[in-house]
Order: C-alpha cells, then sequence, then structure tokens
C-alpha cells in the first residue's frame, strides 16, 4: 500500500465523525469463516500513514503483543505528526497500556476492531486478518477509525533478531517538513549484521528534484536499550537523517524518520541473490505507485499501475494505467512505445533504471528500482514533475476463474476526488464462482473530508478477468472501479480507474 500525498491546507477542525453502516449499499453478510480471537495471539509489528484531523501526514510504525483472547498486554510506538514527535517531540516512544484499556476483536471471517490506549487517548483500528493456524495469524491489515486521523497500513508477526542480514533495500516516503513537498528515498545499504551500516547509496527525489546514487556514509545501528528486547525498536542515522525502526524479523524493518527535516517512513527488506546482469531480470513483472504531480502550476495525486515482460533486456507487453487528479489515461497510446530502457547495476547493488515514451501522447516514463531479489523490489518514478514510489513484482501465477474463487481481505487507500481529502478502506469478502456479481463482504472506512466512519458496511461487485481485469465494488453508498494486477493467486494490485477517486490498494487472500 502507498500512501498518495494530499494537498489541501484546509483543517477539518469541524470534523463528526458518523459511525455507523446504515449508509446505504448492499447488506452485509453475516461473518463466516475460521478466524477468532485465537487467531492473534504474540508480537507484531504495525506501520501506518496518513492525514490527521488537520489535514497533516502522519505516520506511525510499534509494536504490540496480542494474548489470543482479546487482550492486548503491552505495546509501544514511534509516532509523526507533522513533524511532531511521539505527541510532545519526546525521543520516547508513546508506551499503550495493557488490557483492559487496550484489547481486540476478531470474527469469523477475520474482520476486528484493534483498541490501544496511551495516556493521551485511545486509538482505534479496524483489521483485517490474512491468515490463520493453530496458533495465531501471520499478517494482517489496518485502517484507522477513531476521527483523529484517516491512515491505512498492516501488521505482521514479530520474531526479534538482533542479527541483521548483510544488506537491505529500502524505500521511504512523506514529506519534506520545510517546503511541504513530496519527498521519496529508495535505496540499499550493507550491515555489518550487528552494530553498523557500512555502506550503500540512496536516490532522493525531493519535490521534483532527483539525486540519484547518493553514497550512505558508515553509520551506527543501536538498539534501544530499555524497549529493543521487547519490541525490537532501533535506531540508525543515514547520512544526517534520524530513523527509529521496528525489527518484524531479521530480514524486515519497519521504519520512521524522527527529524527536523523529513517526515517519511517505509520499509527496509533484506537483499537476496541480487542479479548483477540486466538477464537475471526476466519474467512478468508487475508494479505500482503513488504520490504526486505537477502539471503547470498545479499539484495533485497521481497513482500508476502497470505490467511488463523483461527478457534480456528487452521490454515487451508493456501496459500501464494512470490516474492523476482523477483523469484516467491508459498506456501505450495507438501509436506504441518507444525508447524502451531496461538496466542494472553490475556491482550488485540492485539499483536497475525502467524507461519508455508513449508515442501518441510523448509522455516520458521513467523509474529507478532496487531489487531485494531477481523476484523484485522498490521503485521510484523519476519522470518529470513526478514525486512517487512503490513496489515492483514479478508475477509468479495468473488468475483463472476457478483460481479466482475463494475469501479475500482488501484495503484501498488514495483522495477522495470530491473534497481532495484522504479515504482508506479496509474490507473482506468472498469471490464466488459467478460470471457477475461475484462479490459479497463487508467494509469498514474513514472519510473525514465526508465526515464519515463507517464499520460494518456492505459490498458487493464483481470481479471480472482479463487484459486487464476489472473490478468493481459498491460499498457505503458508492461505485468504486479499479483496474487488477494479479501477481499471484494470493496477491492482486488494484488502482483506481473512476473520476471520483485516485487510489491504489490490495487484495490478500484469506484461507
Amino acid at each position: 500500500m502507498k500512501h498518495l500525498l494530499l494537498f489541501s491546507a484546509m483543517a477539518l477542525a469541524t470534523f463528526a465523525a458518523a459511525c455507523s453502516s446504515g449508509v446505504g449499499g448492499p447488506p452485509a453478510p453475516p461473518p463466516m469463516g475460521n478466524f477468532s480471537a485465537a487467531s492473534l495471539n504474540g508480537s507484531y509489528v504495525f506501520q501506518m500513514s496518513g492525514t490527521d484531523i488537520n489535514g497533516s501526514f502522519i505516520a506511525r510504525v510499534g509494536s504490540f503483543t496480542a494474548d489470543g483472547k482479546g487482550n492486548i498486554t503491552a505495546g509501544i510506538e514511534d509516532v509523526n505528526d507533522g513533524g511532531t514527535v511521539n505527541l510532545t517531540g519526546s525521543a520516547t516512544p508513546v508506551v499503550f497500556d495493557a488490557a483492559p484499556q487496550s484489547t481486540y476483536t476478531a470474527l469469523a471471517n477475520g474482520r476486528g476492531t484493534l483498541t490501544l490506549h496511551d495516556a493521551s487517548g485511545t486509538l482505534k483500528f479496524s483489521i483485517t486478518l490474512t491468515s490463520t493456524s493453530a496458533t495465531s495469524t501471520s499478517t494482517g491489515l489496518m485502517v484507522e477509525t477513531d476521527g483523529f486521523a484517516t491512515s491505512s497500513g498492516s501488521f505482521r508477526a514479530q520474531t526479534i533478531s538482533t542479527t541483521f542480514s548483510p544488506a537491505y533495500a529500502f524505500d521511504f516516503s512523506g514529506l519534506n517538513l520545510g517546503t511541504l513537498a513530496g519527498l521519496s528515498f529508495v535505496g540499499q545499504f550493507n550491515t555489518t549484521t550487528t552494530t553498523g551500516i557500512t555502506g550503500g547509496m540512496f536516490d532522493e527525489n525531493d519535490g521534483g528534484s532527483l539525486s540519484p546514487q547518493v553514497p550512505i556514509s558508515p553509520t551506527a545501528i543501536t538498539i534501544d536499550s530499555t524497549y529493543g528486547a521487547t519490541f525490537g525498536r532501533g535506531q540508525t542515522i543515514i547520512n544526517g537523517r534520524t530513523f527509529e525502526f521496528y525489527i518484524a524479523d531479521g530480514s524486515n524493518l519497519a521504519v520512521l524518520e524522527e527529524d527536523g527535516s523529513g517526515l517519511t517512513s517505509g520499509l527496509a527488506t533484506a537483499q537476496t541473490a541480487v542479479p548483477t546482469q540486466i538477464a537475471g531480470v526476466a519474467g512478468s513483472f508487475i508494479f505500482d505507485v503513488g504520490g504526486s504531480a505537477s502539471s503547470g502550476t498545479f499539484i495533485g495525486p497521481l497513482a500508476r499501475a502497470g505490467r511488463f515482460d523483461a527478457n534480456a533486456g528487452a521490454i515487451t507487453n508493456l501496459f500501464m494505467d494512470e490516474n492523476f487528479s482523477t483523469s484516467v489515461s491508459t498506456f501505450p497510446g495507438a501509436g506504441g512505445i518507444s525508447n524502451k530502457t531496461f538496466t542494472i547495476d553490475a556491482a550488485g547493488s540492485g539499483r536497475g533504471t525502467l524507461g519508455f515514451t508513449d508515442v501518441t501522447s510523448g509522455d516520458v516514463f521513467s523509474y529507478v528500482f532496487y531489487l531485494t531479489s531477481a523476484n523484485g523490489g522498490f521503485l521510484q518514478d523519476t519522470s518529470s514533475g513526478v514525486v512517487a514510489d512503490g513496489s515492483l513484482f514479478q508475477q509468479s501465477q495468473t488468475l483463472t476463474p476457478v483460481s479466482l474463487v475463494g475469501n479475500y481481505i482488501a484495503n484501498w487507500s488514495g483522495v477522495n476526488g470530491r473534497n481532495a481529502f484522504e479515504e482508506d478502506f479496509n474490507a473482506q469478502f468472498a469471490v464466488s464462482s459467478a460470471t457477475s456479481n461475484n462479490i459479497t463482504g463487508v467494509v469498514d472506512y474513514t472519510e473525514l473530508g465526508s465526515n464519515q466512519i463507517v464499520t460494518g458496511a456492505g459490498v458487493a461487485g464483481t470481479f471480472t478477468l482479463g487484459t486487464p481485469s476489472k473490478v468493481t465494488l459498491q460499498a457505503g453508498g458508492q461505485t468504486f472501479n479499479f483496474h487488477a494486477y494479479d501477481i499471484s493467486n494470493n496477491s492482486i494490485l488494484l488502482i483506481g480507474t473512476d473520476s471520483n477517486h485516485v487510489v491504489l490498494g490490495v487484495i490478500s487472500r484469506q484461507p
């Protein structure tokens, strides 16, 4: 899920939430499945970003522990709200109270709630679980539903290891706090595996101003002496920027910037067997980016998603959707594509570039990526006037009418075109074998600009396979149209293709 930066300076001081399911639309089906409170059991790292009630960018990372019985027994977070860190500017994380103040629920369909209470108040979230086992779920999606902010994110089971991977690729994005322009970093760093970063490089996009291949100076990695052992919290300083992180496991770190220069957050993921020749990056790939773009003096939200085939450096079968400030385009046009480029760093950093020109419009598209493996990595849009980032995935499977059938959770997030404020949706639904009206489920969502927090609303719609596949959802009295790109039978990317919403999303299969 990639945050689409918002550009309204208006405050939502008059916000009054409507917490209900009485918003029209289809009825919600009863929850069915094998999930329960026991499905959430153990420690989890979470990460979210969005917009607070005053229109400021907000991001949080943290860790909580669930007991499998509906209680949160411990938890902390780092939060950066418009440049104010941890509510008061403190370097100390926010500590959550244990149950009965902090609790969670999980229905049979994997949809539930998470309540985290601290000295300043209570945070509430809609959660959906992607997997279950005899002991616990491994991952899930979450949307804030308390009226303090509208934000989306995810959580994953935590296994704290203070032995780091030798190398990581990363993607941190957000805002330049000085100019309030979009800010994106994608890059790679090497570690000692214990106490330090030995070097690396990153590409910076600051409001459309590009700084490619900036060297990373050696620096320390510090595990928090108070909260590190229990919650996996640590810190590193990269080229003068301070980042707090939470260890999900030895291969994945959830990261938040906490200095006066920028407010960025993202992931660092271990690099393994990164190709050093372009022939090593082969197959079909899916990609998406979200952020902002400028047209003259106008700056608006941007979403792009697409696919291509790569073979020995040759790019074929490229198709891309774009939604720029609710203006939807599809590339290539009738004239096709020219000036295709595809490169990879021979030194083993995983850095590469992708570029092409749409002949019909003359639009030039350029990207830089850092691979976590031959199967994908992190992507930064470096096209003129664009600040956006996202992911690159190798397509391992394509959906069929048979494999499409099942239960799913979904999140879509972005900008509501009618009021220019963020909206965040968290859904659970079933897809049947019917060729139409084959989606039924339930959704929770927050639309601060529309004064709405809605829980338990019905979802209905259609998932139609094709090139591209299309998804139409009716939820909360609104209709959402998407193009869908299947990474595998279990993971699908969404991009909004209507004039009312600029959104990106993800669909994940449940067992």
